[in-house]
């Protein structure tokens, strides 16, 4: 898990950061499942899948489990083709790497 610091005047802002990889993904929602649902509300925080799979969140996401929504519109980036069917994803509470 990384951690890291930054912000200004005073206030500190910490994240966290990870990658999901079923082949690494791109495009892919990926949230902090505060009602463990295993659906991103717009409630939760969260972020959508860069290259190599990689997200960011604020740490508070630390405290929940992580999902990734794999939709047909995501990527691949093995492949460079989009994912055939649409499914879920996750991770424990505290794992960053699903």
């Amino acid at each position: 898990m990384f951690f890291s610091g930054c912000g200004g005047g005073g206030e500190s802002t910490t994240h966290i950061s990870g990658n999901i990889a079923d082949g690494y993904l791109i495009g892919a929602k990926v949230c902090a499942d505060a009602n463990n649902d295993k659906v991103c509300q717009d409630s939760e925080l969260q972020t959508t899948l860069g290259a190599k799979g990689a997200f960011t969140l604020l740490a508070d996401a630390a405290n929940n489990p992580i999902i990734a929504e794999v939709t047909t519109s995501t990527i691949d980036e093995d492949t460079d083709a989009v994912v055939v069917n649409a499914h879920v994803l996750s991770a424990p509470k505290g794992k960053t790497f699903i």
